[in-house]
């Protein structure tokens, strides 16, 4: 009698463990099933962005003179902003899935850069979100993390900075986000290093001022205009020897 209740004991508890590890089965299996569809609504997610994006561009990619600082330069450069952001996050993850550094894509954007357009969608972005008190600030921090990596200059120095220098020379903060950027020079490593050294180097000279309007940057002895000039062409002989 006494064998036969151990066994009913041990049979009883092999039981419930059975039925816990049934229980864990299933839970497992709902717990994938969740990750699937949030990895799908990820991927939904993620695909609905992009087609925003493209719809804001479509048509009005590369703005007139009339249009600049418009409602249409604005929505066009919203686009490329939300694309170089989708990039962005693509390469983070798969440098480091857990990581929240910020990763540049490499060229892998359609658009050219524009400082001055970027500059004043994530501005409207701010100005939007403090008069109406719509959430805005995770997308505009996020805007503003890519736009460091693109241009060279932290969002908060751009103003004060290109402010006081000629708009011929703001151009090189578009020629670096280019050739970061571009997918039209994705192969083209040593031209594009090139330029982007070049680029870097001559926005560490617009940041100290050498480009500003009170100073002759054309005068003699100061060799900005020139370093400018140079790395204008070899921007446009792209994929040229």
């Amino acid at each position: 009698m006494l064998y036969q209740k151990t066994f009913a004991e041990i049979n009883e508890r092999i039981e419930k463990f059975e039925g816990r590890e049934k229980r864990f089965t299933e839970v497992e299996s709902k717990l994938e099933g969740l990750e699937k569809r949030l990895t799908e609504v990820e991927s939904k997610l993620e695909q609905l962005r992009k087609e925003n994006a493209s719809y804001w561009i479509r048509n009005i990619r590369y703005p007139s003179m009339q249009e600049l600082n418009t409602d249409t330069h604005r929505f066009c450069r919203l686009g490329a902003l939300e694309m170089r952001s989708l990039e962005n996050e693509k390469a983070r993850k798969a440098q480091a899935p857990n990581g929240d550094k910020p990763v540049r894509a490499e060229n892998e954007l359609e658009y050219e850069g524009d400082i001055v357009g970027d500059f004043a969608v994530i501005q409207f972005l701010d100005e939007h979100m403090y008069a109406t008190g719509v959430c805005l600030k995770d997308i505009s921090g996020r805007y503003k993390a890519d736009f460091e990596l693109a241009y060279g200059i932290k969002f908060e120095d751009t103003l004060n900075t290109t402010k006081k220098l000629h708009a011929y020379a703001i151009q090189v903060f578009d020629i670096l986000a280019s050739v970061r950027e571009m997918r039209a020079w994705k192969g083209l490593e040593k031209q594009r290093r090139t330029i982007e050294q070049e680029a870097e180097r001559l926005i560490e000279r617009l940041r100290k001022g050498h480009g500003s309007r009170s100073v002759g940057w054309r005068s003699q002895g100061n060799d900005l205009f020139s370093k400018i000039l140079d790395l204008e062409r070899a921007f446009a002989m792209r994929g040229e020897s």
